[in-house]
């Protein structure tokens, strides 16, 4: 089983690939997948595009051509914070995916979500690449 890591940009991906070894580059649907590597753990790292679509076309090919066990998103998903810098890591503990809404009693809300908290810091406790 492998992690897939991924990037929208090349700018994203590039630190990721100069880590791994005995890579192979596949294009499927257009989405470029490179494989191989990183601390002897199989790895896929696969460059997105930008927009939500896009990362979910790549997360959908990935999943369908390689044997993935766990998915780490990487980039700054459009942040333009001063307070994130290049090589932060930042642990999403509460997050909003905009395309879940609902109505209740006649009043729109954006749904909330939050991680669980152990798994989070198990997975950067874990750190794979150093």
């Amino acid at each position: 089983m492998a992690i897939l890591l991924q990037g929208a940009e090349k700018q994203e991906i590039d630190y990721f690939l100069s880590k791994l070894q005995n890579s192979e580059r596949k294009v499927i649907g257009g989405f470029e997948f490179y494989f191989g590597k990183i601390n002897d753990r199989d790895v896929v790292i696969s460059k997105t595009k930008v927009g939500e679509i896009n990362a979910s076309i790549a997360t959908t090919i990935a999943i369908q051509s390689f044997k993935i066990d766990k998915i780490i998103n990487q980039g700054t998903a459009g942040s333009h914070s001063v307070d994130v810098r290049r090589g932060d890591c930042v642990v999403v503990c509460d997050y909003v995916q905009i395309n879940s809404y609902e109505t209740v009693d006649g009043e729109y809300r954006i749904r909330t979500f939050n991680t669980d908290d152990i798994i989070a810091k198990r997975e950067y406790d874990n750190n794979f690449i150093k």
